[in-house]
């Protein structure tokens, strides 16, 4: 059956054309790479985004292979030899010009903060003060224009929460519309037993520069909201890109960021309902449940760039009785990462990738005490992510994390699919030896398949003066890739428990003893 032709159309949204810009470029790049190295090819790939920034990959260097495209004799066969030449001219021409509307669209930026102004005559001073202004002007009308927007949502919240009337009042968001909304909290308790926010439409989040003075480590807050359900089709974008590129992960230049807002935060809520929506794009952490009872998040959709930074999909924290189901992630962090205090979770059907995994932890920092137990994980699929599996915690800490299950998943391309971490350390410093550690103990991996990015299946690293006890497997069928590099590895520390059904992994590193569940 032949393939059906997609016709490729211009992206009108700014923010999806940005993140599909960085994603094709970034695989384009890649290839690039790959061709290089394998086929030993010498190769340039010169892109211009629509602002007109160039971005390249070359090896061996972008200077030797122009002059090489230049002097090239393509022989009898092709006489083209002029035509290459004009081309390689042309496309330097080309360079140049970019090169040179990019110099002087950068000294105008420095002119319009007072910088290197000595040598502008009083025209030029007076023709730069009118552009200042005008862009004054511009932005103040923006930010009015946003502040409308948030004025009303604001309005619309109180009218719906207040509503004591029959039946669920809804907040409604309606479709094909879009609304930029700077950081807002919506807060209970609210008049009516059940609350609806339905989103048909998108809510867009303010960039840093637009961020204002507002301190807000929240984009979209909502506080003590009983039977909350925050649903629809549309779409929320948290506009991360430009807190990406200021992240101390990226730049150590002074100011740069060591965090960013959260895109979507719900605290003390209680039978919380989250449900079919696109989130993506968060600045930091996509979705955050903190000390929130009987929540249901069914059939939503995260997305952010895999080389965002910290942005988790699903964060909980000092919340109970959690139901994720059937939900995609794709992010820069863990796809769901699970806190202190949290207990009786169930995650099913989810799909992670890219990104870091599902994780227990970090718990136990600073020498903290961490509780954490009940956790089941079933009907679940990574691919190509950092970690399957993980339990991760650092040296020094108290506490435990027990009653921890992982079933029935599947696996292409990861990296650590089975992991516990108990010398997690994420510091420029280095972490010292502690001798206390987080207890882990009743850990049941079952029935595991698929493929391995490294030498290995399974990594038990647990803390050389607190063992992890109760550790189950069976049956892990998980290889490598390519399988010409043999079975898969196992590496343990001071693990203890039981290896049985089909395993295609030596687990004689696990200290033998009979499990009990």
């Amino acid at each position: 059956m032949p393939r059906r032709k997609v016709a490729l159309e211009k992206i009108e949204n700014r923010a999806s054309m940005q993140v599909t810009f960085s994603k094709r470029k970034k695989g384009l790049f890649k290839k690039a790479q790959e061709l290089s190295i394998m086929c030993d090819a010498h190769v340039l790939v010169l892109v211009f985004s629509a602002a007109s920034k160039l971005s390249h990959y070359a090896n061996p260097s972008v200077s030797e292979i122009l002059e090489r495209y230049k002097t090239h004799q393509l022989g009898p066969e092709n006489p083209s030899i002029d035509l290459s030449t004009k081309e390689i001219e042309r496309l330097r021409k080309e360079v140049d010009e970019r090169d040179l509307i990019l110099s002087e669209r950068d000294l105008t930026i420095r002119q319009l903060k007072g910088e290197n102004l000595d040598n502008l005559s009083i025209e030029q001073l007076i023709a730069l003060s009118e552009l200042t202004l005008n862009g004054f002007y511009r932005q103040k009308a923006k930010e009015m224009e946003l502040y409308e927007k948030t004025i009303a949502f604001v309005k619309a919240w109180a009218e719906t929460c207040s509503s004591s009337g029959t039946g669920s009042p809804t907040m409604y968001v309606p479709a094909y519309k879009t609304f930029l909304v700077k950081p807002t909290t919506f807060s209970g308790p609210c008049h009516a037993s059940n609350i609806n926010v339905q989103i048909e439409g998108s809510i867009v989040a303010p960039g840093v520069s637009n961020w204002g003075n507002n301190d807000a480590d929240t984009w979209l807050s909502f506080y003590r909201i009983d039977g909350l359900v925050f649903t629809g089709s549309g779409y929320i974008d948290g506009s991360g890109s430009s807190w990406w590129e200021r992240s101390c992960k990226f730049s150590h230049k002074e100011g740069c960021y060591s965090s960013s807002p959260t895109e979507t935060h719900f605290s003390n809520c209680h039978n919380l309902t989250v449900s079919n929506l696109s989130i993506m794009n968060s600045q930091q952490m996509s979705l955050v449940v903190l000390r929130c009872e009987n929540v249901y998040i069914n059939q939503i959709k995260i997305t952010s760039p895999e080389y965002s930074p910290n942005t988790d999909g699903i964060h909980l924290a000092a919340s109970q009785n959690v139901r994720i189901i059937d939900s995609s992630i794709s992010t820069g962090d863990d796809c769901i990462s699970i806190g202190d205090e949290t207990s009786n979770v169930v995650i099913d059907g989810v799909t992670c990738g890219p990104g870091h995994g599902i994780s227990i932890g970090s718990l136990g920092k600073d020498q903290a005490t961490a509780t954490v137990e009940n956790i089941y994980v079933s009907n679940s699929h990574f691919i190509n992510t950092t970690n399957g599996a993980r339990i991760k915690t650092w040296q020094g800490g108290k506490g435990y994390v027990r009653s921890i299950s992982y079933e029935n998943i599947s696996l292409s391309n990861v990296s650590n699919p089975v992991i516990i971490d108990q010398y997690y350390c994420n510091t420029d410093n280095g972490c010292g030896t502690q001798k206390s550690a987080v207890q882990i103990s009743n850990v049941k991996y079952n029935n595991f398949w698929g493929t391995s990015a490294s030498n290995y299946a399974v990594t038990l690293n647990c803390s050389k003066t607190v063992a992890c006890t109760d550790i189950h497997l069976t049956n892990i069928n998980i290889t490598t890739v390519p399988l010409s590099k043999g079975n898969t590895e196992a590496v343990c520390i001071n693990a203890y428990g039981q290896a049985d059904g089909y395993l295609n992994t030596d687990m004689s590193c696990l200290h033998y003893v009979e499990t009990k569940f």
